[in-house]
């Protein structure tokens, strides 16, 4: 982390996933499957790109993936039949991996 710009996306990365951890702990009603699962995601992703697993602005595409993989993955699996917060996070983790690979691959 020796760039301004390094700085600027774990600033915005700290400020999504810790005013969205804090809102879940205060407001139960908005705990949906997806947020729940996305937060959890959001955290592992920081902390690689803070270790320098992969470069920080991998952070900016990865979160936004990690955001919409599993609301699609929850609005599939309503149309299944439902399943549990903890299925959506092992599907979700799983299409997350490919990307997330590929960008420690590549770079």
């Amino acid at each position: 982390m020796d760039s301004v710009f390094d700085w600027l996306v774990f600033g915005i990365a700290f400020f999504f996933a810790g005013s969205w951890t804090f809102g879940l702990s205060i407001r139960p009603d908005m705990r949906l499957k997806s947020t729940v699962v996305t937060v959890i995601l959001w955290w592992p992703l920081i902390a690689s790109a803070f270790l320098e697993l992969f470069p920080s602005f991998a952070l900016l595409w990865l979160m936004p993936l990690a955001l919409l993989i599993p609301a699609f993955l929850g609005m599939s699996a309503v149309r299944i039949g439902g399943t549990s917060t903890s299925a959506i996070f092992i599907l979700s983790t799983l299409v997350l991996i490919v990307p997330y690979s590929l960008t420690v691959w590549l770079l």
